[in-house]
């Protein structure tokens, strides 16, 4: 609800599965599990599904933020020049570029985008892509941990995110496999190219050649490497046949880097460090919230917003009622002396009647409107919050309410579009204790990549008679009482 600061990176590799899970600390990144769950020949993931299940119950992962990989040898990876534009612009224009593009119809697919900046103010977007059966198989299996995924990536884009110091300049990053070995051409923190070979176990004889022949023509390019970095299952053997067949220098990549490992988990494993680049990466992507092009299916993406909005509901409605406690309790006080005094007024004036017949009391009438008025729902303040959260449009949430009983009601929130923002205006216009609102903002957010338009309407309560507010000896006026509300 309030956010995650564990998450697990699942790679599904060609020999095994790997499993990753950090804590996000000051320093860096802390490990608290690593784990390889072998598979079979024939690549049955039913065996590591249940160990998955098994291990996720046993280290308590319901809590936490879960990230998976599919194989880039079964993603469409491409890259586009967009122009600048609104994000609901951008969206369509790279859909349109994924139709171009792909080779299947996008109802075929899941696909995905990620923006970033370049040069004269346009996006460098990638886009992947992956078939829908592949997607949802991935994910089912996912769903052992008991979580489901906030992300699915492609694996070499997953395994890039886990080195904490990459080259500057274009690199060729090699993240090798047991079956297939990945190709990834990047300009810093820029793809600009990615393809995958079937070219088997590094160790085998003749894998640099294979690889360096799939890369023979970016390194005569016009954008050529000038180095290379070395994931997966390699070892300094392979480093050195590559950075002979490529001509230029290569290195072993370290995802663990940034990762501190209090429990020396490390040394114990019967696996190459560099082999968990995958699954390191994709705990990282998810704990910094930058997957990159997700491909989860639209229904889980919209599923996961739902959630999110729910229990944050759910926290504003929480933190409403403890700042709202004293305030509540001061109402009731007041309701409880307005009664008080109706009860003794309506003694005396029954006391009255049977000696004589003088004029009606004053206090009479004026005690029945001060406990009418604290009745109404609308001066009760957790029953104004209920209302707002009723009747707002739901294109709209709301962020901060600060109320001043009998003065002024501000609330803040982000709305989708300036219509929604239009009906809020009505909404709290609408209400009977607003004498009158006023917009006093309405501004497109300027975080990058943010959607809606973050706005403030100012009200001003029409003023209730209230007798009880200047009860006691002294005959002083009750201060105000305040709240705020964070959404």
């Amino acid at each position: 609800m309030f956010g995650f600061t564990t998450a697990l990176g699942v790679d599904v590799g060609d020999d095994a599965v790997r499993i990753v899970r950090l804590r996000a600390s000051r320093a860096g990144f802390e490990l608290l599990d690593v784990q390889r769950l072998p598979l079979p020949e024939d690549h049955d993931l039913t065996g590591a599904a249940q160990a998955l299940s098994a291990l996720a119950r046993e280290r308590g992962a319901s809590r936490t933020r879960l990230a998976g990989a599919l194989p880039a040898s079964g993603c469409a990876l491409k890259i586009a020049d967009l122009p600048p534009a609104r994000p609901a612009e951008l969206a369509l224009v790279a859909k349109f570029e994924a139709e171009s593009q792909f080779p299947l119809p996008l109802h075929e697919l899941v696909w995905g985008y990620a923006l970033s900046p370049s040069p004269a103010g346009r996006f460098h977007a990638v886009i992947a892509g992956a078939r829908r059966t592949q997607v949802d198989e991935r994910l089912a299996f996912l769903q052992h941990t008991g979580v489901m995924p906030t992300a699915m990536l492609p694996a070499p884009l997953a395994a890039a995110a886990a080195l904490a110091t990459p080259p500057t300049g274009v690199y060729l990053l090699v993240v090798a496999g047991t079956e297939w070995t990945d190709l990834v051409l990047y300009d810093g923190a820029r793809l600009l190219a990615s393809r995958s070979v079937l070219a088997g176990l590094p160790q085998r004889t003749g894998w640099a050649e294979r690889v360096a022949r799939e890369a023979l023509h970016w390194s005569t390019g016009q954008e050529h490497p000038h180095t290379a970095v070395l994931l997966g299952m390699v070892t300094a053997r392979e480093q050195d046949a590559l950075c002979q067949t490529l001509a230029i220098p290569a290195c072993l990549g370290d995802p663990w880097q940034d990762v501190t490992d209090p429990q020396r988990q490390l040394p114990a494993l019967d696996d190459l460090p560099a082999a968990f680049a995958t699954a390191v990466g994709l705990a990282k992507s998810a704990l910094q919230r930058h997957p990159g092009p997700n491909l989860l299916p639209s229904r889980v993406v919209d599923g996961q917003g739902q959630q999110r909005k729910s229990g944050w509901v759910l926290a504003a409605l929480l933190a409403a009622t403890v700042l709202l406690v004293p305030v509540l309790r001061g109402e009731q006080q007041q309701l409880q002396a307005a009664r008080a005094m109706l009860h003794g007024v309506q003694q005396q004036e029954h006391r009255i009647k049977h000696v004589a017949t003088p004029a009606p009391s004053s206090a009479l009438p004026a005690a029945q409107r001060a406990m009418t008025a604290l009745q109404q729902p609308e001066n009760r303040t957790l029953e104004m919050l209920r209302v707002l959260s009723v009747k707002m449009p739901k294109e709209l949430m709301l962020t901060d309410l600060t109320y001043e009983r009998g003065k002024t009601l501000t609330v803040r929130g982000r709305a989708d579009s300036t219509r929604a923002v239009a009906e809020a205006l009505q909404t709290v216009s609408a209400l009977a204790v607003v004498e009158h609102a006023t917009l006093d903002y309405s501004t497109l957010a300027r975080e990058k990549m943010a959607h809606g338009y973050d706005f403030q309407i100012t009200c001003t309560l029409t003023p209730t008679e209230d007798p009880t507010l200047s009860t006691g000896r002294e005959k002083k006026s009750a201060p105000a009482r305040t709240g705020t509300v964070v959404l």
